[in-house]
């Protein structure tokens, strides 16, 4: 029985009988294969004016052509995927990485600036409450009366110290503080080091798979196009 022609087929050889060709990808004659440009023209290769290729299934899976479950559209001819990726940053999924720090230490000035104060300071001078007697001045009880009485101010003019008993002085608020500087030890530097990971090897793609013969008839019966 002839077979279709372009139908492909595989065979665990590594050549192609009569009246079919190995799909290699290469480009074979027009005027040799009219009948079989005639389906495929120049779909996989070729200047479609002296030649044109052949399917390409070298280290290639073949899948269905139109739109996947995924939505991906896959035209007929088209080739897609590859045998290895190399992962990039956004690949990969959060992580953590072992870092260290080493420290440089060392002296460090430090300037405590001033602060201004508002001490305040109350008085309290204790008088007596008695109440006179007479309305009016006597003998005993006047300010003019010498006798037993001290002077408090001297013959001379100049100031004397007079003490006060029965007085209290209260101080509220906070003192003023003059700014300071220190020298402190302390961390000054340093150097973080992230430990690395991983080689950057690439990651294959490649399913559980059999390398077999794919072959193409270029010579059979012609398709009947419903």
């Amino acid at each position: 029985m002839d077979p279709m022609l372009g139908m492909i087929y595989l065979v665990p050889y590594n050549w192609a009988p009569r009246d079919y060709l190995i799909c290699q990808g290469q480009k074979v004659n027009v005027n040799q294969y009219q009948a079989l440009f005639s389906l495929i023209s120049n779909l996989y290769g070729g200047d479609a004016v002296l030649n044109f290729g052949l399917p390409n299934l070298q280290g290639r899976a073949p899948i269905g052509f139109g739109t996947a479950s995924s939505g991906t559209n896959y035209l007929l001819g088209s080739v897609t995927g590859t045998e290895k990726n190399t992962l990039s940053t956004a690949n990969l999924p959060a992580h953590n990485h072992g870092a260290t720090f080493e420290a440089k230490t060392g002296q460090q000035s430090v300037t405590i600036p001033a602060v201004t104060g508002n001490l305040q300071v109350g008085v309290t001078v204790n008088a007596t409450t008695a109440v006179a007697t007479s309305g009016s001045p006597t003998a005993s009880a006047n300010m003019l009366s010498s006798g037993g009485v001290t002077k408090i101010y001297g013959q001379t003019q100049t100031s004397n110290l007079v003490a006060l008993s029965g007085t209290s002085a209260t101080v509220t608020g906070n003192p003023s503080i003059p700014a300071n500087t220190v020298t402190i030890n302390t961390v000054t530097g340093g150097a973080v080091t992230v430990s690395p990971t991983g080689n950057g090897a690439p990651v294959s793609n490649m399913q559980p798979s059999l390398a077999l013969n794919f072959i193409i008839a270029v010579n059979g019966i012609y398709p009947d196009r419903p």
